[in-house]
């Protein structure tokens, strides 16, 4: 047994305190006058023995007591070979993580950071527990703790040499959070597999990386981090700081002649710790030399949003090019030109197009031309032909009055082929048309006239065609009036989803699943007659909305970052395996029929994707916040519970480190709680066996 506190030791001393009380001879407590014995000589007791202990077991328990109590100050513990900080060390866990992110593209960074790796690494110790991770948008093991654990001694370090000289940076963006979370969570799980005896030693994440200030650090503030796990922070800087950054943020909708295109608008931003606020732009191409440039003035810390010079017509795959930084690895800016894509919209409607009060004169408005839209709305009225125009894809069908038999049948092919129709009667008599398209069921439908006006509730903003409100400034509908409406009720076999109510609890807008496509119920008109829907800002989107869940949305292209899944939804890829992606450099990937995104986009560029029957174009450009190159303070980190690891803190030496080895055994085994509880039942005997014999001393004797 050892004793973490041996100076406590001392108090036994007071062992001696009731060996001295049971020795000392009390005298009476007083004397007794009787008149007839007043003319007595005294006479004084005789001593016939000396001093002695008249009651032993009340002396060894209140003895015993003391020497428990101290005992249980110098805090004792068991010492074993396995837990002795000099017997056996089991070494430092230590992970690398490297930073391969874009940002590390400039000047010699990545260089830097790996000499400084090499550095850590020739320090090791034969007992050192080692992983090395890379990171940018996802953490990379390239020297696990079980390949260290694994590999001999000798070999260790020419592995690790090999495995460094294979990185190379990406461009992808820095998620600092989650590198260091998945490295917290792998330290923890080998100190526990390997190294079991280490589980409450401290371990250290060296970090070697430029610490840009666009940095994802959201998740850390979620996370509980390790009390014994530090982090090390080894920075690499470049020795120019100004770096500029362009990206497209939107697209002229100005007329052009036919020998320029409209100029796109694109935001140049300036890092904190810039020294020069002047920088050019211009196009660059292949095909064109006769671009012209723009002057830029950005403050550092500051961005500023300019029209690019025109853009000559002929140029293939432009690039916009930005010149006056210091660091070019951001400053190419891929774009497409915007194509307009044609769709058709098919109204069923007996109405004039000139009656401003009926729904086919705010509909045929409700879908504006735009640089990558232009929108064609055909009328079909009752006395058409069955079978609608097929000449063109009808991308929305819309309806509003009951079909014949025929052409609902046509309406029908087209649903199940995936198409989108919206039903809006005008009455509950046009409900009839629901039963077109599902086969035994009964439709209640009603009129209702609410008092003053029906507004929507429980709207459903997950929903696509619901999603451009799901923002707190677009959300409120409460100014949308309805002053009349139907009723709907669809019966239990009938498979749908309502998208929104009305304040009495009836459906106000349904999905309806047929097959591959979708049918919507507007339990309304759109036109003042019946609501304000028309006449409100929810109208154009709403519909823009649903007529995009047909065709596909339209996205522009230099939308995409690096890493970034790009849909291909709107892409039908054929089953013989020849729809293929080409790769800004010159590369070619094979997709497979049921593939529904890209996630290979990993360098800048323009991607083509080619099958039998179409051509599509993706511009990929660096994430904005990559190009955020001041270095973050390392206080940062310290406020998101970060333990931090310093160079200049005092060494630990070998006495300190068996002293926080001894508290630690003693805070796991507690044996003075133990000394307390004992010491306290000793002391209860005590006082039992005291009382009683008190008890039997005050007994009188015949």
């Amino acid at each position: 047994m050892s004793l973490l506190t041996p100076l406590y030791i001392a108090g036994l001393l007071a062992v001696g305190l009731p060996i001295i009380f049971h020795m000392i001879r009390r005298k009476p407590k007083g004397r007794v006058a009787f008149s007839t014995l007043q003319f007595l000589n005294p006479s004084p007791p005789r001593i016939t023995r000396r001093s002695r202990i008249e009651n032993w077991p009340l002396l060894l328990l209140r003895a015993l007591a003391l020497i428990l109590l101290a005992l249980a100050f110098s805090r004792p513990f068991f010492r074993t070979e396995t837990s002795d900080p000099t017997s056996a060390s089991s070494g430092q866990t230590m992970a690398l993580l490297i930073d391969i992110s874009a940002s590390m593209r400039r000047e010699d960074l990545l260089e830097q950071a790996l000499q400084k790796a090499r550095t850590v690494l020739a320090e090791l110790k034969p007992n050192d527990a080692i992983a090395i991770y890379t990171f940018a948008q996802q953490t990379t093991p390239i020297v696990s703790f079980q390949q260290w654990n694994t590999l001999a001694v000798e070999a260790r370090q020419q592995f690790a040499e090999q495995q460094l000289s294979k990185i190379e940076p990406s461009w992808y963006h820095t998620n600092l959070d989650d590198a260091l979370i998945s490295v917290c969570e792998d330290i923890q799980a080998a100190q526990s597999t390997h190294q079991p005896n280490s589980q409450n030693s401290t371990a250290i994440i060296v970090l070697f990386s430029d610490l840009q200030s666009g940095s994802q650090l959201q998740a850390l503030q979620t996370y509980e981090w390790p009390k014994q796990l530090e982090l090390q922070v080894q920075a690499v800087l470049p020795k120019q700081t100004t770096n500029a950054a362009a990206q497209f943020v939107a697209e002229s909708t100005e007329a052009s002649s036919s020998e320029k295109q409209p100029a796109p608008l694109v935001r140049i931003t300036n890092s904190e710790d810039a020294t020069t606020d002047h920088f050019k732009i211009k196009w660059a191409s292949t095909t064109n030399s006769d671009q012209e440039s723009l002057d830029v003035s950005v403050p550092p810390g500051q961005s500023r949003i300019v029209r690019t010079p025109v853009l000559l017509a002929g140029v293939d795959q432009p690039q916009l090019v930005l010149e006056g930084d210091d660091h070019p690895f951001d400053n190419l800016a891929y774009y497409l030109r915007p194509t307009k894509q044609k769709k058709q919209v098919l109204y069923y409607s007996s109405f004039s197009a000139d009656a401003s009060d009926q729904p086919r004169y705010y509909l045929e408005r409700a879908f504006p031309e735009s640089a990558r839209q232009e929108v064609q709305v055909l009328c079909l009225e009752p006395n058409a032909p069955p079978l609608f125009p097929k000449s063109d894809p009808i991308d929305l069908i819309v309806v509003s009055e009951n079909v014949s038999d025929e052409l609902a049948k046509s309406f029908e092919t087209y649903l199940r082929q995936g198409g989108t129709l919206l039903f809006s009667p005008l009455q509950s008599d046009d409900c009839q048309f629901l039963s077109s398209f599902i086969s035994n069921a009964q439709f209640s439908v009603s009129e209702a006239q609410p008092e003053e006006y029906a507004m929507l509730t429980d709207i459903d903003f997950e929903h696509p065609v619901f999603k451009p409100f799901d923002q707190p400034q677009f959300s409120d509908f409460s100014k949308l009036h309805f002053w009349k409406h139907r009723t709907i009720s669809f019966p239990p076999n009938v498979k749908h989803h309502v998208l929104a109510k009305f304040d009495n609890g009836s459906a106000a807008l349904t999905e309806i699943p047929i097959d591959e496509g979708r049918l919507f119920v507007l339990a309304s008109g759109w036109h003042p007659a019946e609501s304000q829907l028309a006449l409100s800002s929810k109208f154009v989107p709403l519909l823009n909305g649903l007529l995009n869940l047909s065709s596909g949305t339209v996205r522009s292209e230099s939308a995409y970052t690096i890493g970034e899944p790009i849909p291909l939804q709107s892409v039908k890829t054929d089953s013989s395996n020849q729809t293929t992606i080409h790769l800004p450099d010159e590369s070619k990937i094979k997709l497979t029929s049921n593939e529904q995104t890209f996630e290979n986009s990993i360098v800048p560029g323009i991607y083509t994707l080619i099958s039998e029957t179409s051509q599509n174009q993706y511009s990929v450009n660096l994430a904005p916040a990559e190009s955020r190159t001041a270095q973050l303070p390392i206080e940062s980190l310290e406020k998101l519970g970060v333990v931090m690891h310093f160079d200049n803190k005092p060494e630990i030496t070998e006495g300190i480190k068996r002293q926080l080895a001894n508290a630690e055994m003693e805070n796991q085994q507690k044996v003075w709680r133990w000394l307390i509880l004992v010491a306290l039942g000793v002391l209860l005997l005590e006082t039992f066996w005291a009382g009683r014999q008190a008890r039997l001393n005050q007994q009188p004797t015949h």
